[in-house]
């Protein structure tokens, strides 16, 4: 008896086992516990509090980057500093109010074919911007410190340059639309609309930087970029027309040096020419851009 007992408990031990192993080649569905997102940055802070936080962002990178100027830091990567506070700051004040980061500073990724357009669009603004500086220094003449600045600022060295490239075309550019793009342009458009807030932003943009004698083309330079975070929804799109156009204008500036200081007929003739050419493919370019798209959000079971 006892021996009948033990052998139809293997049996069915044997039967169960069989039929709880899943099978090579079949599917189970698996209830997902619902994942809940860490919440935009829009649901945690006001839009004034976006824009004190832009403003004061803004003032700490002038503090920290005179900081960086007079402190012991090498020449070389003084000008880093004031950029990566810019950088660093608004990521880590989000991260530790557990706000999502990419969403929350549009910081969303492009097709390559976008940021070839966005490239285009920053390479395209350089001449008729050079034209418009020219303009805007009948007005108001550039001082000479500033061009003994410039020139002191030209890299020489191989290592000088790639510091250079490195700063004006990847961090500054990402580390100004982080700021003006990514946290002042949507807290605007909250409370004056997207167009207004537009032109307000690239207005401050360019009020920013100092520089009277390049306001006219600096809040222009800015209105553009803003145009394109409100067609793409993306500030990366914004940091490589940013690039492209620091890019341009440094290497146009070395080739300018060899002109002298009373380029011939010719050059500003090319310039000129070059000035309307470019400002067609940008408006070109623009016209090619596309919003970047959502992905769809995750089904309630995943497939195992």
């Amino acid at each position: 008896v006892y021996k009948r007992q033990a052998l139809s408990t293997t049996r069915m031990n044997a039967v169960l086992s069989r039929r709880c192993t899943p099978r090579a080649g079949r599917a189970y569905i698996l209830p997902m516990e619902p994942q809940v997102s860490p919440p935009h940055l829009d649901e945690l802070v006001s839009p004034g509090h976006r824009i004190v936080l832009g403003m004061s962002l803004l003032v700490g990178h002038f503090v920290i980057g005179a900081i960086g100027d007079y402190a012991m830091v090498p020449d070389l990567l003084a000008p880093f500093v004031g950029p990566l506070f810019l950088v660093l700051a608004p990521l880590a004040i989000a991260r530790w109010l557990g706000a999502d980061i990419q969403a929350s500073f549009a910081i969303h990724p492009q097709p390559p074919s976008q940021l070839a357009w966005c490239a285009v669009t920053g390479l395209a603004l350089v001449a008729p911007m050079v034209i418009l500086g020219m303009l805007n220094s009948v007005f108001v003449e550039t001082p000479q410190w500033f061009l003994e600045a410039v020139d002191d600022l030209s890299p020489d060295t191989p290592l000088e340059w790639t510091a250079h490239l490195l700063l004006v075309a990847v961090l500054v550019p990402f580390a100004e639309e982080l700021v003006f793009r990514g946290i002042l342009q949507p807290a605007a458009a909250s409370a004056l609309g997207s167009l207004r807030a537009l032109a307000a932003v690239g207005l401050i943009f360019a009020l920013v930087h100092f520089q009277l004698w390049n306001l006219l083309p600096l809040a222009i330079i800015g209105m553009v970029l803003g145009l394109v975070r409100l067609t793409t929804g993306s500030i990366i799109g914004c940091a490589v027309a940013h690039g492209a156009y620091n890019l341009g204008v440094t290497l146009l500036g070395r080739l300018a040096a060899s002109w002298g200081d009373e380029p011939d007929v010719r050059a500003f003739g090319l310039l000129m020419v070059g000035a309307f050419v470019g400002a067609w493919v940008c408006w070109v370019a623009l016209g090619r851009l596309r919003p970047v798209v959502e992905p769809m959000p995750p089904d309630e079971g995943e497939l195992r």
